[in-house]
């Protein structure tokens, strides 16, 4: 019997996909060095490649009933390639306004830095707060850890720390013997049994 693959917390995932890059490149007919491929025109078709995409999203939805109709934009249009591309992402952004479901949504777009969020569309102009955010830079997608897995790891690094500290402070903690009273116990242990055989009775006596 197989065993099940243990699942990989998507917060730990860093992707990058080359191929789709050398594509996106292409379509604009080479970058100067040093510069991102990715703008807010094709960003979003960067990121339904990556494991993160839903294709059961809203966005996928919109993606196929507009095949054609892209088609038809891109054989009769006259614009130049950047001004076809931002045509094209305003058309899914219209479109995307009609439905209600979850979407990905882009929301800051600055190269080479953007942020993704995935959230619950109710209405064209009310949408919940997002379920999870992504963000892509330098062309690498992550993403962003929820509140519950920041405050989490804090904790855990806080309690670790402390639990160090409690101990190191139990192993030298004052001692009390009749005769010497409370006193630290700074010393190694070889040097303690040694200090203790000099402290005995039968040494005293």
């Amino acid at each position: 019997m197989a065993q099940a693959t243990p699942e990989v917390n998507p917060s730990y995932l860093q992707w990058k996909n080359p191929e789709m890059l050398a594509f996106l490149s292409a379509q604009k007919g080479g970058v100067a060095p040093g510069t991102s491929i990715l703008d807010a025109s094709n960003v979003m078709e960067y990121f339904s490649t990556s494991p993160f995409y839903d294709r059961h999203s809203n966005n996928e939805h919109v993606r196929m009933q507009s095949t054609a109709l892209i088609a038809q934009i891109m054989a009769q249009s006259v614009q130049s390639h950047a001004e076809l591309m931002q045509s094209i992402a305003r058309r899914y952004q219209e479109e995307l306004r009609r439905f209600t479901g979850f979407e990905f949504a882009l929301v800051h777009a600055r190269t080479p830095c953007f942020v993704i969020y995935k959230h619950w569309r109710r209405s064209p102009e009310r949408v919940d707060p997002p379920l999870s955010v992504y963000y892509i830079i330098n062309d690498c997608i992550y993403q962003a850890p929820d509140l519950y897995t920041i405050l989490s790891t804090r904790l855990q690094s806080s309690m670790m720390g402390l639990k160090k500290t409690l101990e190191l402070q139990r192993e030298h903690r004052s001692t009390f013997t009749p005769r010497r009273g409370y006193y630290g116990r700074f010393l190694v242990a070889e040097d303690a049994e040694q200090d203790e055989k000099a402290t005995s009775p039968s040494d005293a006596s």
